[in-house]
């Protein structure tokens, strides 16, 4: 091969690295937009809940899955249903939200294991959970 044909193929590997990297870190940013939207929706979520409580209306799971469904249809970013759990404690009702993140999966065998586990950040991986309790992001999902 000539001197000529290997530069040409060098650089025909180069640009195709740099075009492999912009389209890996697009796709990165994408999925991070999705993340924040649905942590967006979901704070959304947590303000229509919350103001039931403040009312002093009646919730239960039923009435807070309504609530959920009044925001994005009651989906994440991705078009993953949020998930909700209930906890009846002797200060009254805790509620729990979850999206299943980009790969559609629970990261826990069952969702009510939030509320006694603290899930980790999931800033750098928008595949985890985003898990909200009692109107709070304990997995630190927004910006």
């Amino acid at each position: 091969m000539s001197l000529k044909m290997r530069a040409v193929s060098l650089m025909a590997c180069g640009v195709g690295a740099v075009v492999v990297l912009i389209a890996s870190t697009a796709c990165r940013a994408y999925e991070r937009a999705k993340q924040v939207r649905t942590v967006a929706d979901m704070q959304s979520m947590c303000a229509g809940i919350d103001g039931e409580k403040e009312a002093r209306r009646p919730l239960d799971e039923a009435r807070i899955k309504e609530l959920v469904r009044r925001v994005a249809g009651g989906r994440d970013a991705w078009g993953n249903s949020v998930l909700v759990g209930v906890r009846s404690t002797p200060a009254g009702l805790r509620y729990m939200l979850v999206s299943m993140g980009s790969d559609g999966r629970l990261d826990v065998d069952t969702l009510l294991r939030y509320f006694d586990e603290v899930p980790p950040s999931v800033r750098d991986d928008a595949r985890s959970d985003i898990v909200f309790i009692d109107g709070k992001d304990v997995t630190h999902g927004g910006k």
